[in-house]
């Protein structure tokens, strides 16, 4: 395992892959390439990550501090963010894995989840503030444990699925809500299925809902 303390990791261009997992206590990633995590790692609240891109691939990794990715990818493993608000990166790809965490995570840019014939699980009680809009392309985006998934741009369901109240990863807990906030638009363009799990499930929308699918 491997310990990051108060210095910076400069990453110039490539990846970074940290397979062995590791602390960060204070420490600092930047730099124009690509950090990724393929086993478990913890930052505390004095860490830093501002490289251009960050994946997430397995393993746990829990994130603390300052957090300013310009595009994150979650495609494996469990990636909690904890209690504090956070803005996980401009741009935000979840192709698989599960995101957790009670605070607030935003993505200023566009959100796609993209999990071909996967499960895209997000849980915990905070929310995922799509400011940017997204797209739901393939894949299952589960909600579980009083998620809250809200969009506050545009976005656009083209393939998969959606289920609420759902882990497929383990217990379900129950509970989930979809808010299609005002002034946003929420494009369904596929007849597809929004399942209804477990707990007190809704889809709450203060903006507009259209249909575009033959």
């Amino acid at each position: 395992q491997g310990r990051v303390g108060q210095h910076q990791r400069l990453l110039t261009g490539g990846t970074l892959n940290l397979s062995g997992g590791g602390t960060s206590t204070g420490g600092s990633f930047t730099g124009g390439g690509t950090l990724q995590f393929s086993s478990g790692y913890t930052f505390d609240a004095a860490s830093t990550i501002s490289t251009a891109n960050a994946i997430f691939s397995a393993g746990t990794t829990t994130l603390a501090g300052t957090y300013s990715a310009t595009n994150t990818t979650l495609s494996g493993g469990t990636l909690t963010t904890g209690s504090s608000p956070i803005t996980l990166g401009t741009n935000f790809t979840h192709a698989g894995g599960t995101l957790s965490g009670s605070g607030t995570v935003t993505v200023t840019g566009l959100s796609s989840f993209t999990g071909v014939s996967t499960y895209m699980l997000e849980t915990g009680s905070g929310t995922t503030d799509l400011q940017g809009g997204g797209v739901l392309s393939s894949g299952i985006l589960a909600l579980d444990g009083g998620r809250k998934l809200q969009n506050e741009g545009i976005f656009n369901w083209t393939g998969g699925s959606i289920s609420l109240g759902q882990n497929p990863f383990g217990t379900s807990v129950g509970g989930a809500t979809i808010v299609n906030a005002l002034g946003a638009t929420f494009n369904d363009a596929v007849a597809s299925t929004i399942n209804n799990g477990s707990g007190t499930n809704a889809f709450i929308n203060a903006g507009t809902f259209q249909t575009s699918f033959a």
